[in-house]
């Protein structure tokens, strides 16, 4: 059917589909930071460890606010021993720029917005081990940061939102809209390698220990697919917003609230969800909408970890000890 068909475009099994390979070129805001202390200044700021990065290769991470919230998330490369390419989320360069001057000091760096010298491309299918692999995850296949001269990639290519349905099908979050002033491990940035738990010092890390030390996470950001009205067509899946949910709805299981839509893109978004109303096996946990005749549902991204299951079954085991005695 129109709907298995559409499943199968965005779901994370897309190697299986040949015609889930594309490409998309994102709109972006591309930092240039150069300079003599540029990595150890730029080791400061951020929750992955730069000084690990080989030339050219992409690592993602974290910027974080003094009380360990996040402020913004980022891919960095490194093209040379003494300068970066910071690669953020389209309209954020003003931000992005006060953030560096603000803890630059008298550190020997310079750092400016180079976005029209540059193009970002995602290669959707594309599962293959490499320099230029998303490092969030396998699924979101390759991603190359080139020069604005440079010949794109000669695939097919299609529109931002298939590039939006896809990463929220699986899971994984991006930009202020579904991330600012998030916990970034009920985030689930550690899972999508953004932080480095072995690193030094920087801005924000005592909330991020904390959290991962004592193991106490009470929520996470996962994905949603729509399950009472799904898509009749492939443009209607596509479509903002076409069949998902308004963002900020809350979600409700039998009648008490459990979470909150962060984003949504056609038929699928990403809400922060109670860990104690999750079913045993992910996969099987439903909500209703507030205020809407609509029920969602959460799918299984595939970073999701083992033991995480376990933990789960274990809970709802002493759940229902509990319930006996």
């Amino acid at each position: 059917t129109m709907w298995q068909r559409s499943r199968c475009l965005l779901n994370r099994d897309i190697h299986h589909d040949p015609l889930t390979k594309f490409s998309v070129k994102l709109p972006r805001t591309i930092i240039h930071l150069r300079g003599d202390a540029a990595p150890k200044y730029l080791q400061s700021l951020t929750t992955n460890d730069v000084l690990k990065i080989e030339p050219n290769q992409t690592k993602y991470s974290l910027m974080l606010k003094p009380g360990g919230k996040i402020l913004f998330d980022f891919f960095v490369t490194k093209p040379t021993q003494d300068s970066f390419l910071l690669d953020f989320e389209e309209g954020i360069s003003e931000q992005v720029l006060g953030h560096l001057q603000r803890y630059k000091l008298r550190s020997k760096v310079e750092f400016k917005d180079v976005s029209k010298e540059h193009q970002v491309w995602a290669v959707i299918g594309d599962e293959t081990p490499s320099d230029h692999a998303d490092p969030r995850s396998a699924v979101m296949g390759q991603r190359l940061l080139i020069d604005h001269a440079s010949k794109p990639f000669s695939g097919i290519s299609t529109d931002p939102s298939f590039y939006h349905s896809h990463r929220m099908s699986n899971g994984i979050p991006e930009g202020t809209a579904e991330l600012d002033d998030g916990m970034p491990l009920e985030c689930n940035m550690n899972y999508l390698h953004a932080i480095d738990f072995d690193k030094g010092c920087y801005i924000g890390q005592e909330l991020v220990a904390r959290t991962h030390y004592t193991g106490v996470i009470r929520k996470r950001l996962l994905p949603l697919r729509i399950v009472s009205k799904p898509p009749t067509s492939i443009e209607e899946i596509l479509s903002k917003g076409s069949t998902f949910p308004n963002v900020d709805s809350d979600l409700f299981k039998n009648g008490k609230k459990v979470g909150k839509i962060i984003s949504k893109s056609g038929s699928f978004g990403l809400a922060m969800i109670r860990m104690e109303h999750l079913h045993s096996e992910l996969e099987k946990s439903r909500f209703d909408v507030a205020e809407s005749q609509d029920q969602v549902e959460v799918t299984r991204p595939i970073w999701w970890p083992q033991y995480l299951d376990e933990q789960q079954e274990m809970r709802k085991r002493d759940e229902r000890m509990n319930e006996v005695m």
